[in-house]
């Protein structure tokens, strides 16, 4: 008994085997799609003769229906089984032969919203843009990314009873046409309702001012990611939740909540570095984020390299709308020096920025006091210094931009009557623009100038005197060695700065590429002088941390045209 029970168990085992699929006729996503949608190819190795020949039996079918959604529906199905070694045993052998057909194509569309969405501008936009057009091939896979877009747009503004009242495809297979039609009933739109805002470390007043929407105003989700965005990256919060809460609407008026996590009220950054314009460098931080329920914070910094080193504290307090205005108050000092010069800083002041119009607005008024030395001529210096400065920052990422741009402008001075040792008034512009000219190649352009209006430029510190030169500026030249000199060909510092640079550059892996560059400018005293040119190339590896350049640069303007690598770290913009 128990050997007749083992030889039924050999007999069941041996008729058992593994299929091979084979598909001719097919290419591309209706050969993937057809493959997928095969019963028999997921048969396994262990499958009976009686399920192989069920499954068999369906693959047309299964096909047939692979290919609907790509406007096949009458293709022709050559079928056959077969088994690959004797009657008894080997794998299954199932071939299948297809003649797709011919397309059906789109005879007529008939797509239209109806509701209060019929007048939304985006609601016609998204129908004008529905992908299929009378006499083009049927895809089922576009006209399900059309009903996508109304239904994209209904959750993006409120419509949260839309739903579509009809959606066919009218298949004629003999006539190989279809009449689409398709009826999205929008509701009615929604509203704001009350925000409620769930945390207990800032007074309600002050995280209101990152509220961007007003109770009884439309539905649209775009201010809220915004709202959620700045939240998320302000000092108080490490995490932000907004969510929508359909469920709890009152007529016609939605809640949001806002559910907000404390971020830990301190913070230590240690970091390092080393560029060929500063040598090594090293950085200590420390944040305290919240210190009262007003959202006033602060930071220590001390920075060190070899040309620089400083120790700086700032505090901050939301003036009055946390999201767009801030008074800064802050002290430092700081050693300063490059080749051509020597100085050590004092400095206190405050300033308040502001967003206006897309711009990043900051008035400061500052009190600075410099001792220097420069090309061996002592000085020192007092100066009650206003200023005012704009930024703007656009791009599509922030590490890489495929299209980007940068533009800071700036205005300061100071008078001799207002506590000053010297006179002048400082303007300067700075841009940067990336374009890309195709997925690999953008064209990077940067350029500066500034100029200073003053009777002594002698009287003024080094750090308000122009000099060039460097990873940042005209590369093929020491990190500020360009500018104007005196007698002993010692760098004085001029009152006038132009410089500009035209790269391009070639990415041919995803984390390698080449540049080419030509960068050109000096800095002058009364004028406009002679341009520094430096030509060169470099390699570029795009780090998880940003943009790692390696640059040779010659220095067409220096006797011998001397070659100089320069090493930069850091985000284009």
């Amino acid at each position: 008994m128990v050997v007749a029970g083992l030889l039924l168990c050999a007999c069941v085992t041996a008729a058992r085997a593994g299929v091979e699929v084979e598909l001719k006729g097919l290419d591309g996503p209706l050969k993937a799609n057809a493959l997928a949608a095969l019963s028999i190819g997921r048969a396994g190795d262990e499958a009976s003769a009686a399920r192989v020949q069920r499954l068999h039996a369906r693959a047309p079918d299964e096909i047939r229906l692979a290919l609907q959604p790509f406007g096949r529906y009458a293709p022709v199905i050559r079928a056959e089984l077969t088994r690959k070694g004797d009657e008894g045993s080997g794998d299954w052998l199932a071939r299948y032969e297809v003649d797709p057909g011919p397309q059906v194509m789109v005879a007529s569309v008939d797509v239209q919203v109806l509701g209060e969405g019929a007048a939304d501008p985006g609601f016609r936009e998204a129908v004008a843009a529905y992908p299929l057009l009378p006499g083009a091939p049927l895809d089922h896979a576009a006209h399900e990314a059309g009903k996508r877009a109304l239904t994209a747009h209904a959750a993006r503004k409120g419509y949260f009873d839309a739903a579509f009242d009809s959606s066919a495809v009218l298949v004629h297979v003999g006539q190989q046409r279809a009449d689409i039609v398709v009826r999205y009933d929008s509701g009615r739109r929604y509203r704001f309702g009350p925000v409620r805002l769930k945390q207990d470390i800032l007074d309600d007043r002050r995280v209101i001012g990152y509220v961007r929407i007003r109770e009884g105003e439309p539905y649209d989700v775009e201010p809220l990611l915004k709202m959620q965005n700045e939240l998320s990256t302000g000092p108080y919060f490490a995490a932000v939740e907004v969510r929508t809460r359909n469920e709890e609407a009152e007529g016609l008026d939605v809640p949001i909540d806002v559910d907000l996590t404390p971020a830990p009220t301190q913070r230590w950054e240690v970091g390092g570095g080393y560029g060929t314009d500063t040598g090594a460098r090293a950085k200590v931080k420390a944040t305290w984020r919240r210190l009262n329920r007003a959202g006033h914070h602060a930071e220590a910094e001390i920075e060190a390299s070899q040309v620089e080193y400083s120790a700086t504290g700032k505090y901050f307090v939301p003036w009055p709308y946390p999201r767009t205005e801030l008074l800064t108050v802050l002290a430092g000092i700081g050693r300063y020096e490059p080749r051509w010069a020597e100085s050590w800083r004092l400095i206190g002041g405050v300033t308040l920025g502001r967003a206006r119009g897309g711009w990043r607005e900051t008035l400061s008024l500052a009190y600075e006091r410099e001792d220097f030395t420069v090309a061996g001529v002592d000085g020192a210096s007092d100066l009650v210094l206003p200023g005012l400065s704009w930024t703007r920052t656009n791009a599509d990422d922030p590490l890489v931009p495929t299209h980007g741009a940068r533009l800071r402008l700036d205005l300061a001075g100071a008078h001799e009557s207002v506590l000053s040792s010297v006179s002048f008034l400082q303007a300067g512009a700075e841009a940067k623009v990336i374009r890309s000219l195709s997925p690999r190649v953008r064209v990077i352009a940067r350029g500066a100038l500034a100029h200073i209006v003053t009777d002594d430029v002698d009287a003024l510190p080094p750090t308000h005197r122009f000099v060039t030169g460097g990873d940042q500026s005209v590369r093929g030249y020491a990190y500020e060695s360009l500018g104007p000199v005196n007698a002993n060909a010692e760098i004085t510092g001029g009152d006038t700065l132009a410089w500009a640079s035209l790269e391009l550059e070639f990415r041919f892996l995803a984390s390698l590429g080449l540049a080419v560059f030509t960068d050109a400018g000096n800095a002058w005293r009364d004028g406009f002088g002679d341009l520094a040119v430096g030509p060169g190339a470099g390699l570029r590896w795009f780090s998880p941390i940003g943009i790692v350049r390696l640059d040779g640069a010659a220095g067409l303007s220096e006797d011998g045209d001397p070659l100089r690598i320069h090493l930069a770290i850091g985000p284009d913009l």
